[in-house]
């Protein structure tokens, strides 16, 4: 029997499905429904839980401050409750890939691949819950990872196309 395939999400993936003007909005969104519908294992690191929270709730208030609405105390409260509920949804959907301190050391190793080390952390987290998959949309990091790395646009292509076949 054939283990489930695990993927990790970064953390722009996870932003790309809750905030509908990012560019890869789509493709981001119809990859997690994808792997939804195929059973398949999907985590994301540790960080990204806060990281979403905190950016779609400052993403959601520099838009209404750019469309010039007043910051009342009622957008604020539900700004607060939609990154809650982004926080909620990763959670039901996905599980966290750990890292700890013996994780951030390998992490720390791959600085020569490019000098990031949230990207280096997640390439750990990855490397320490065995995906089969990582997933991003950062240019910088496509084709800087020792692990399979894939753009969402181009997994759902290689899921679609295995489903064909």
């Amino acid at each position: 029997m054939s283990r489930q395939k695990r993927y990790l999400l970064d953390t722009n993936i996870w932003l790309d499905v809750y905030l509908g003007d990012r560019e890869n909005h789509r493709a981001s969104s119809a990859l997690l429904a994808k792997l939804i519908e195929q059973e398949s294992a999907i985590l994301y690191p540790a960080s990204a839980l806060s990281d979403v929270t905190y950016i779609v709730a400052a993403t959601l208030k520099r838009s209404l401050r750019e469309s010039g609405q007043e910051m009342t105390e009622g957008y604020f409260r539900a700004i607060n409750e939609i990154s809650w509920a982004c926080a909620d949804n990763m959670t039901e959907l996905a599980a966290i890939a750990p890292l700890d301190s013996a994780d951030v050391r390998v992490g720390m190793k791959h600085r020569a691949l490019h000098d990031d080390l949230e990207d280096d952390l997640v390439i750990a987290a990855g490397l320490r819950a065995e995906v089969d998959f990582l997933i991003t949309n950062d240019k910088d990091f496509l084709g800087r990872s020792p692990l399979p790395t894939l753009s969402s646009p181009d997994m759902l292509a290689l899921l679609t196309a295995h489903e064909q076949s």
